[in-house]
């Protein structure tokens, strides 16, 4: 029986964050093979009725601190430094040049020999931060860790680390094209994915009144104020509803006042706790206008679980998202710094009823050739389990 170690450094036990949710898919299914002995090492524990044993550091964690997260870091490998011999896989799960390279430098090559890395985003590239330059100098204070641990000033230490991990798992061509540069180590492209193979067919959409959602978090990375503008505009052409499902992390208090003061109290519709599948399947329109990639999964799950149900997409136009997107055969890009521009084309495109209906059966077409989470754990199972990689 393989004795296999997965490990993450930042994480949330309630499935709300896309890494996290990943981990806990990936450990799962691999729990149901009876030859593999499945160990999580996590910063707090997630419930299961799965045969994994996890260990963890503490119960309860702050997850928005970098702080912890950087302990957390330290913890895993002098975990590992303590269990050499305890396993004969070892998968870690990390987001970050910085958090590669402490690795990297922490734990012994005969640990890093049998370690597949798993790298879960891209990191700020020059030509970004040149491109949405006012938006990072105004909100610098809470991109400098960003600027310091995950940009094109510390992606050079990739080209000190990755060749020492016995494989390095990326979630997008993108990506994988990104960080390539940095090094001569082979990088193994698995594209993310949330939902077991289903079969879901003739997808309805509410013409009369579209129910747009948004579903992450209020901080202003992820745009939550540019789908506010979006819904004010739109509203003067369309009969619509906004589900508005966000998950806090800093800029409720903004987001309620910008409610209030673009007058759409009467058309958003505010939920916490959400079954994610279920809303996918009743909203017409998923909208992501994210400002930026850096900070969060380059596929992120949200779009992949609605590519996977049918539901069309508006998000931003970044090249990862085009990638996912199949540039816009799967879901439609807008410029999100010109709001009546972008508002223009979803309008257009809400208007070919016929495309809609298309799209949505292209997604999920392309769902179950590429998307689906038995083909995300098997590829990952063959990668960890190849004595040859």
């Amino acid at each position: 029986m393989k004795r296999v170690c997965l490990a993450i450094t930042r994480f949330r036990n309630d499935k709300k964050e896309a890494i996290s949710k990943n981990f806990i898919n990936l450990a799962e299914v691999l729990s149901e093979d009876n030859t593999l002995q499945i160990t999580t090492l996590s910063p707090t524990p997630f419930g299961s009725e799965k045969k994994i044993s996890q260990i963890y550091f503490d119960m309860q964690q702050d997850y928005a601190s970098l702080s912890t997260a950087l302990k957390n870091l330290f913890k895993v490998c002098r975990y590992f430094n303590n269990n050499r011999d305890a396993y004969d896989v070892i998968s870690i799960h990390v987001a970050s040049p910085v958090e590669a390279f402490i690795i990297f430098l922490l734990l012994p090559e005969t640990v890093l020999k049998r370690t597949s890395l798993s790298l879960w985003q891209s990191y700020l590239t020059f030509n970004e931060l040149k491109g949405n330059a006012s938006y990072f100098l105004k909100n610098i204070k809470s991109y400098k860790h960003i600027l310091v641990a995950n940009s094109f000033i510390s992606a050079a230490l990739y080209r000190f680390c990755l060749t020492s991990f016995k494989t390095v798992i990326v979630h997008n061509s993108y990506q994988k094209n990104l960080i390539q540069f940095h090094t001569r180590k082979p990088l193994i492209y698995i594209p993310n994915a949330v939902f077991p193979s289903h079969q879901i067919q003739n997808r309805h959409f509410n013409i009369q009144k579209y129910t747009f959602l948004y579903i992450g978090h209020t901080k202003a990375s992820k745009g939550v104020d540019i789908v506010l503008e979006l819904v004010a505009e739109l509203r003067k052409s369309i009969n619509l509803e906004l589900v508005l499902a966000a998950s806090g992390f800093g800029g409720m208090h903004e987001t309620i006042e910008q409610i209030k003061q673009l007058n759409l109290t009467d058309i958003v519709i505010r939920k916490d706790e959400i079954d994610v599948r279920q809303e996918l399947l009743t909203a017409d329109i998923l909208i992501v206008p994210l400002r930026t990639c850096v900070g969060t999964s380059l596929s992120p799950n949200v779009i992949v679980e609605a590519i996977s149900l049918g539901t069309p997409v508006i998000t931003s136009a970044f090249p990862e998202l085009k990638e996912l997107l199949g540039d816009q055969q799967l879901g439609l890009t807008v410029d999100v710094t010109n709001i009546k521009k972008s508002t223009t084309d979803i309008l257009a495109f809400l208007k070919d009823t016929q495309e809609v209906y298309a799209l949505s059966n292209r997604q999920l077409a392309f769902f179950r050739k590429h998307l689906t989470l038995e083909n995300f754990i098997q590829s990952y199972k063959s990668i960890l389990l190849n004595p040859g990689k």
